[in-house]
């Protein structure tokens, strides 16, 4: 089967590039021929010269190199790149399925005026159109009426729709009247990534912590534990400034997936730092101390299933007083969870494309 996938990518994020990843290297295991629909979350044709010169300036960095060997390394089948959403009505990709997901790819806060997209609004009526993992990155829906309208007649023509998250599959019922499977993130239906995995990767007397953006708050705290700890800070989203917004250089999705595997403790604040926590056993511990709702409910909620609802706090202040990180999270108990969920998940992944 052909499937296009639209999903959020070339983001220069680390969760995004790896679900968009996995979500491409699932459906080729399945023996399906996958495209990415171009179309570019971050790009905003309209922007000030300001913006373009940023962007321009950004394209030229070492950390955009880096990501264009993965753009082109692990995603070399695209369609023409789609620069607004009428050029991709106007020309959409000719394919069997249409399938969007995972990641936020159903939060309009974020995707603004290219949301429409998002809920597969363009091409022929006969194209069949479904979801895998899609997220709303929101735990209440609260867009406008044109919008939620749009979303609720193109969500009833889709011929199956799954969620990763609990808060979604409400929304989905509750606002569109959708009844939806809860499914994994795609980034947990493997065991291993680029050679590694949690059988051959050795410890390397790291405590990684991954602040989503500058958190100097977070990074102290880190550093002043890894040296309790005996342990080296690594913080495997380090950057090297050019300017406030623009990062010269910075790790590799490689190097940061594999900053994981061999950590002996892992901080974050981030979803795909837990997912790739989970997959690499590693002990972890989430802190909010941003203390977004948002954020918070897409991760308690997979913490809730694998009964690992201690390894998240709301603040540093809350996770110095439990130490958690001196309870042991026991993955003999854990990871059988987490591949029933990966079985049921890939079931209906099969089952899906066969409809």
């Amino acid at each position: 089967m052909r499937i296009a996938l639209l999903t959020i990518w070339h983001v220069g994020n680390y969760g995004a590039e790896l679900q968009a990843y996995a979500t491409c290297r699932i459906l080729e295991e399945l023996g399906h021929d996958v495209t990415i629909i171009d179309f570019r979350e971050n790009e905003n044709p309209n922007e000030s010269f300001k913006g373009r010169l940023a962007r321009y300036i950004s394209s030229c960095t070492l950390t955009h190199f880096k990501f264009s060997i993965f753009w082109n390394k692990y995603f070399p089948n695209k369609t023409r790149h789609y620069h607004t959403y009428e050029e991709l009505k106007a020309n959409p990709p000719e394919a069997d399925l249409y399938l969007v997901g995972s990641d936020q790819v159903w939060n309009y806060k974020i995707l603004a005026d290219k949301a429409e997209a998002f809920f597969l609004a363009f091409g022929k009526g006969e194209i069949r159109r479904a979801s895998y993992a899609s997220s709303f990155g929101i735990s209440e829906w609260q867009a406008n009426e044109p919008l939620t309208s749009m979303a609720k007649q193109m969500l009833c023509r889709f011929s199956a729709v799954s969620c990763r998250e609990a808060s979604g599959i409400r929304i989905l019922k509750e606002v569109f009247n959708i009844d939806a499977a809860e499914v994994l993130d795609p980034t947990l239906l493997f065991d291993e990534y680029f050679g590694v995995n949690s059988q051959n990767a050795t410890e390397d007397g790291t405590l990684a912590y991954y602040p989503l953006s500058t958190n100097n708050e977070l990074a102290k705290f880190s550093i002043e534990l890894a040296h309790e700890l005996g342990l080296r800070p690594n913080n495997i989203n380090k950057k090297v400034l050019l300017s406030n917004t623009i990062a010269w250089n910075r790790p590799d999705v490689e190097q940061w997936v594999n900053s994981i595997a061999r950590a002996s403790l892992v901080i974050t604040p981030s979803f795909h730092g837990l997912t790739f926590s989970l997959l690499f056993r590693k002990q972890f511990i989430i802190i909010n101390n941003n203390i977004n709702q948002e954020r918070k409910v897409r991760m308690t909620d997979l913490l809730k299933k694998l009964g690992l609802e201690n390894r998240y706090f709301d603040s540093i202040e809350r996770a110095k007083k439990t130490k958690a990180w001196e309870q042991t999270i026991d993955y003999d108990i854990v990871f059988p969870k987490l591949l029933q969920m990966r079985s049921s998940s890939i079931d209906y992944l099969k089952k899906m494309l066969q409809l």
